[in-house]
């Protein structure tokens, strides 16, 4: 059976799948740690007593996550 085309083509998209599969994950991870860095700098401005609204503006980070900061 895998010297059938058949089988080569059902091999040929199951690495694509995979290949497909590790780019999201890397996509995922990359986003992720954008918003782990957004966070520790909002982190930081609310340590130094910045207005929530300068930081939100700023970060990016919703007012509601900001209020749980620290």
């Amino acid at each position: 059976m895998k010297a059938s085309d058949t089988w080569r083509l059902i091999e040929k998209e199951e690495l694509e799948m995979r290949r497909m599969k590790e780019e999201g994950a890397i996509k995922n991870a990359r986003k992720e740690e954008k918003k782990n860095a957004k966070m520790e700098v909002a982190r930081k401005m609310k340590e130094k007593g910045m207005a929530d609204e300068v930081i939100k503006e700023l970060t990016g980070v919703s007012i509601s996550v900001i209020k749980k900061l620290c």
